[in-house]
């Protein structure tokens, strides 16, 4: 998944097939971010298979990741303007946000594995905003000419 999933943006990138409000560095730092927590919580979630209390939850934040397209389909994002990014993922944040306060009310505290699993999504998106207007991002771009 994480191999077509790059094939997936480097051809939307190179076909001109980005949405209009999506800027190509944004796409490209956004779709890359994702399909690395996604990874990174996927092998966790497998490492961690023989305890079903860390697995479920790992793998239910990396299922969290794959939300994001379709959610951005979904969504009327032009009402939100330049803004549209921040909706999204807070959106995104909300639902993370469901499983440690199912814990939270079910068992009287968050499972560790949420820590990670929500932290590294929030990561995730805190690093795409840092990185997206850098010269890192044109110089990937241009790396794969995209630009």
């Amino acid at each position: 998944m994480i191999l077509l999933g790059f094939a997936a943006i480097l051809l939307g990138l190179w076909a001109n097939a980005v949405p209009p409000f999506y800027p190509h560095n944004f796409f490209l730092i956004r779709g890359a971010a994702a399909l690395l927590v996604f990874g990174g919580l996927v092998v966790a979630g497998v490492m961690n298979r023989r305890s079903g209390e860390w697995h479920k939850r790992l793998m239910l934040c990396a299922s969290i990741i794959v939300v994001v397209p379709g959610l951005e389909r979904a969504m009327p994002l032009f009402l939100f303007g330049t803004d549209w990014s921040y909706v999204v993922d807070g959106v995104i944040d909300i639902i993370a946000l469901a499983g440690p306060c199912v814990d939270l009310i079910e068992r009287r505290r968050i499972h560790p594995a949420y820590l990670w699993g929500v932290g590294a999504i929030v990561l995730g998106q805190v690093l795409v905003y840092l990185l997206t207007p850098t010269a890192f991002a044109t110089a990937l771009l241009h790396a794969f000419g995209t630009s």
